[in-house]
């Protein structure tokens, strides 16, 4: 069923909504940085960064897949993915996570861990807290992370598969475990759930190689 562009709560993107999404983006980032110092009392960035970092996503997505696919938004309405891109070959589902700040954070939640766990860390142990890790990446219901650096003079992308993240998770936990403060507070687990900060100042190194890797999507849509 189709009607006015969307399918069942699905928003399919049309050709020339993709130019005024992009006038919108770069008027709403624009206002936001004119006050800084209102924007630091009322975290109006961070009120908006869902919702403006899945436009600049598309926007971008769609400057290098043009015409040849179609985009379906979901705004928020799916647990794991944000847009799906088609065409006759192939469909991808894709993450987006977008930060405003100086230097970038992405936020990815997992959870599933035991007692236990945290024991056999702390006697180097890994086996069982990266099994859960990779078990809670690998079902997730998405082909690609898209990571955008919303800043200024102009904006960074990063493209990950399920395998590239799970190895950037793996190496940027045993870095948080050299932190000898890290491991007083539980070794980074709660009630079960771990949830990894990828911040700029620890894990630029292994997120640069993927870097404007968007020939990882356009490889799938060929």
């Amino acid at each position: 069923m189709k009607r006015h562009g969307q399918v069942w709560g699905i928003y399919i993107i049309k050709k020339d909504e993709i130019s005024w999404l992009e006038s919108l983006a770069k008027l709403v980032n624009a206002k936001l940085s004119e006050k800084p110092e209102l924007d630091n009392k009322l975290s109006l960035k961070k009120k908006f960064k869902g919702s403006l970092g899945e436009v600049i996503g598309l926007i971008e997505l769609y400057r290098h897949l043009g015409d040849s696919c179609t985009y379906e938004w979901f705004g928020g309405r799916k647990k794991d993915f944000d847009l799906i891109v088609r065409n006759n070959q192939a469909e991808i589902k894709i993450q987006i996570k977008a930060s405003f700040e100086d230097e970038y954070s992405f936020q990815i939640p997992t959870k599933g861990y035991r007692p236990e766990d945290i024991e056999e860390i702390k006697n180097k142990n890994f086996t069982n807290f990266l099994k859960t890790l990779n078990k809670n990446i690998d079902k997730k219901n998405v082909d690609f992370w898209l990571f955008i650096h919303v800043k200024s003079g102009g904006n960074t992308f990063y493209i990950l598969d399920k395998k590239s993240l799970n190895r950037i998770l793996e190496e940027d936990y045993r870095r948080y475990l050299n932190k000898p403060k890290n491991k007083i507070t539980g070794y980074g687990i709660k009630d079960g759930i771990a949830r990894f900060f990828l911040k700029e100042k620890n894990v630029s190194d292994l997120l640069e190689q993927y870097e404007g890797k968007w020939d990882l999507i356009t490889a799938r849509m060929k």
